[in-house]
């Protein structure tokens, strides 16, 4: 390499004759040079179309080349060097001022390169053409049909390299100074997406139009799937902008629009959302989440969609987020529905409106307070405009908004919260208008400052203290038959559908006091004392039918209590241990853990109305809990701790009733095979003999009447397996490559959905529930419930999933909610069937995503459901 500086006039000269003499043709492998910048004027815009195929060396006399040197000092406006190279060859023409590179030539400015089978520089206008493989004059090309890409073959490709991100075509044209250019049946890729075009136009670093243009994330030599436009504009890591549009899947034409903004960066940006395209047997096609998303700044971004049905129904869709690192964060939003049913003229026209808002913050006010707010507002019939099984069979939406404060080294809390939960089937509300409550925990008032670990006995007197303070509201949903109503001046009489009222305010308060004295050998014996008083007023408002003139009114019911109560009582605990150490059959050491508990306590009201009899109870509890260790062949190893079974049982006796003094008897249990089965379950057993002709127990235990020890009153069972293959490495390593690239999907996307796992060939899922209860006071039928419920899940080829779930009534002999699912993986989009076949959720859904994380929220949807709802 030889470097070239413009103010040393002699070297230049040397060099110049030594060009035009030598010819360079042949003579010159692999030669490169550097030399100062002698590009002069910067025209607007390329022009040149047309270059002559071959530029020839002329001989110039030395006044040319004085004059030349003259106008590299005058009016150069290149400030740092340019290399160039060429395999082949190189030639000059100074009475044009360009030279010519011959096979895989190339360029090098600052950050630009650009890298060609043959390049032309003309040094007066800084302008530079680089051609892929041989000349052709573009005019007589044929030209591309919509939707068609020419491929390049390598060795076509010109390359130009600018800060990172290359553009390849068959021709370039670029200007060094102003950075603008052209490029002939270009390919380029930025970020992760690919865009190719029959012309791009670069009109600054940041914006490209182009002409024919295609742009896919799809990485294959044919993509997929692209959009093609006849005009682009692009501003690289920003935005697409197209018109028109047409989406191509597989090379066949699916939708067109008449414009689209697509992003081509990952984050948040401002832009359009790009809408789903789909069909609906009711409300005919439509266009879904079609939208704007603004991102205001750092903190905060807002969304606004809407669905548009080609039969007259619309949805609009409104989303505000918000958030303040480690100190707050929330979300708005609200969804208004309106369905048109039929044509006007037919007699099942009809419409219907449904709205759904939510309210969501969390906040972080110090370090020791917190706000959090979950807020949800509907009308009665928003659980039927959903797809979603489980909001569809849940029917109900639970709100709530709660303050917590606690002082930093002091056992004082404070809280306060709102809750309301409606239910959606038949508007019935139960809201808590505030609760509040302050605790004190437990405090030793005689203790010094300092921590011990042996106090004296008085040391341990301790006291806690508890107020709490609500105001609730409860609407109850009412039928009311028979009602007197006037209609179009007639007299009709119905059931009329009425809510009763009924407000509540209550306060309550506790003050405990325990002592915890040092144990008893292996005993440890805990007395308690605590006295709790509490007033309540309520006002229920009645709906009735009057008995005057059948008419509707209304009936005022107050009531106010006042009452205090005094509870004391003491427990004796311990643990008792028994360890096996069989060192056989993989078995290191069975320990059995059990611990009783006895207690008795005593409760009585000491003042208020209506006093109810006191209470002792003495109550027996007992804890069983069965462990195992397995052997381990490395003794550097950890033994692997296995639970076997825990089993828990209680009943209690009260001494103050006059008959049937033992309660119930409560057992509980729990197993687990390895990761294989779960058995869990509890019983309940009443030791009274049941009174078929007064309906009711009786004073006479069973053992002693029917040879038995208990009835079963109450009885639950279940089971519970899963078996899954394992997860294939390939995919997981695809997996995980795919997002370092961010390509997969983002679920805070307007429409993202559940993507399916082609990680887990195969998954089961088994299991069994059943309850009973039975001869309860004052109704001896038995009440049972049984169901099965499985899930299947397989990969039938490496991109191909089937997933099937159903629950089977086992009294009923019914199917409920099954559900099938196929999910194909397209490699950059990917196709989802679901289907429930039966019940009155039934659908089918066929949906084609682009598996891109920027891409997503485009699909195209096809479904049919026969409530109408997508």
């Amino acid at each position: 390499m030889v470097p070239f500086s413009a103010p040393k006039r002699n070297i230049f000269s040397c060099l110049c004759n030594f060009a035009v003499n030598c010819n360079f043709h042949g003579t010159i492998r692999k030669a490169r040079f550097f030399f100062f910048a002698l590009l002069f004027s910067f025209p607007p815009l390329f022009s040149q179309t047309n270059v002559s195929d071959s530029v020839t060396a002329t001989r110039a006399d030395s006044s040319h080349a004085d004059s030349l040197q003259k106008k590299v000092e005058n009016d150069s406006g290149i400030d740092t060097l340019v290399t160039y190279w060429a395999m082949d060859s190189i030639t000059f023409n100074l009475r044009e001022n360009s030279m010519q590179m011959y096979r895989k030539g190339g360029v090098r400015y600052r950050q630009i390169e650009l890298n060609a089978d043959s390049i032309i520089v003309q040094l007066d206008s800084s302008n530079v053409h680089a051609f892929g493989g041989e000349k052709k004059d573009t005019a007589t090309q044929p030209q591309s049909k919509q939707g068609e890409r020419r491929k390049l073959n390598p060795g076509d490709k010109a390359k130009l390299i600018d800060g990172g991100e290359e553009y390849f075509g068959k021709q370039l044209a670029y200007n060094f100074k102003s950075k603008r250019g052209r490029i002939v049946l270009a390919e380029t890729q930025i970020d992760n997406g690919y865009y190719y075009g029959n012309k791009i136009k670069r009109i600054s670093p940041e914006i490209m139009f182009v002409a024919d243009g295609q742009y896919t994330t799809c990485d294959k030599d044919t993509p997929h799937y692209y959009f093609f436009s006849p005009k682009m504009k692009l501003v690289p890591r920003n935005r697409i902008v197209a018109e028109p549009i047409y989406l191509y899947i597989a090379d066949a034409p699916v939708f067109a629009l008449p414009f689209g903004v697509f992003p081509n960066r990952g984050g948040r940006r401002s832009g359009l959302i790009a809408p789903a395209y789909g069909e609906d047997a009711r409300f005919g096609r439509y266009l879904s989440h079609l939208g704007y998303y603004w991102a205001m700044n750092d903190y905060m971004d807002f969304a606004a969609t809407g669905d548009i049905y080609t039969r007259g129904s619309f949805a609009l869709n409104a989303n505000y987020n918000y958030a303040l690192l480690y100190n707050f964060g929330g979300n708005l939003h609200g969804t208004y529905r309106r369905y048109r049913y039929n044509e006007r003229a037919d007699k099942d026209f009809r419409v219907d409106e449904a709205y759904n808002i939510g309210i969501l913050h969390r906040q972080t006010i110090n370090p020791t307070s917190k706000l959090d707010v979950n807020f949800r507002f509907a009308s009665n019939n928003s659980y039927v405009f959903t797809n979603n099984l489980n909001d569809a069979l849940q029917q109900s939406i639970e709100s709530n908004a709660s303050y917590s404060k606690r002082w930093e080294g002091s056992p004082n809390s404070f809280s306060a919260s709102i809750t309301r939960s409606q239910n959606l089937r038949d508007g019935s509300i139960t809201e808590l208008l505030p609760g509040i409550f302050f605790n004190r925990s437990l405090t030793f008032p005689l203790r010094g400052k300092g921590a011990s670990s042996e106090y004296a006995w008085y040391e341990n007197l301790g006291y806690n203290y508890n107020i709490s303070a609500s105001n609730g509201h409860r609407k109850s949903a009412q039928k009311i038959d028979g009602v007197k109503f006037f209609e179009n001046s007639d007299t009709i009489f119905r059931t009329a559908d009425v809510f009763q009222q009924n407000y509540s305010q209550s306060i309550s308060q506790g003050l405990g006091f325990s002592f915890s004295p040092p144990k008893l050998g292996y005993f440890s014996l805990v007395p308690s004392l605590s006295l709790r008083e509490s007033r309540s007023f309520s006002t229920t408002i009645q709906p009735i039918r009057s008995y005057r003139d059948s008419s509707l009114a209304d009936t005022t019911l107050r009531q106010q209590s006042i009452a205090g109560y005094l509870q004391d009582g003491v427990s004796l605990n311990t643990k008792l241990y028994g360890i096996i150490q069989p060192n056989a059959l993989g078995i290191a050491a069975l320990r059995h853990t059990f611990s009783p508990s006895l207690s008795l306590s005593h409760a009585k009201q000491i003042y208020g109305e209506r006093a109810g009899k006191a209470s002792m109870t003495l109550g027996f509890n007992v804890g069983n809990n069965f462990e195992m260790k397995t052997l381990t062949s490395d003794t550097t190893e950890k033994e692997n701790k296995i639970q076997l079974m825990n089993i828990n049982g209680g009943v209690g006796y009260n001494f103050m009733l006059d008959s049937m003094n033992f309660s119930p008897v409560n057992i509980s249990y729990h197993t687990s095979i390895g990761d294989l089965l779960s058995i869990g379950g509890s019983s309940t057993y009443n030791l009274y003999q049941y009174d078929y002709t007064s309906r009711k127990r009786i004073n006479r235990f069973l053992l002693s009447k029917e040879k038995r020890f208990a009835d079963v009153t109450n009885i639950s069972l279940s089971l519970q397996t899963s078996l899954s293959g394992e997860k294939i490495k390939r995919l997981i390593e695809t997996e995980q490559d795919t997002a370092q690239q961010g390509i997969l999907p983002n679920t805070n996307s307007v429409s993202a959905g559940n993507m399916p796992d082609f990680t887990i060939p195969w998954q089961i899922s088994l299991g069994w529930n059943f309850s009973q209860s039975q001869k309860q006071e004052g109704n001896p039928a038995i009440f049972r419930n049984s169901s099965m419920n499985g899930s299947v899940s397989f990969n039938l080829t490496q991109n191909w999933k089937f997933d099937m779930s159903a629950t089977y009534d086992l009294i009923q002999k019914e199917l409920a909610a099954p559900s099938v699912s196929i999910s194909r993986n397209l490699h950059c989009w990917i196709m989802n069937f679901s289907w429930t076949p039966i019940g009155e959720y039934r659908q089918w859904r066929l949906e084609i995503r682009i598996n891109d994380s920027t891409l997503q929220d485009v699909k195209v949807t096809k479904s049919r459901n026969p409530r109408g709802i997508y």
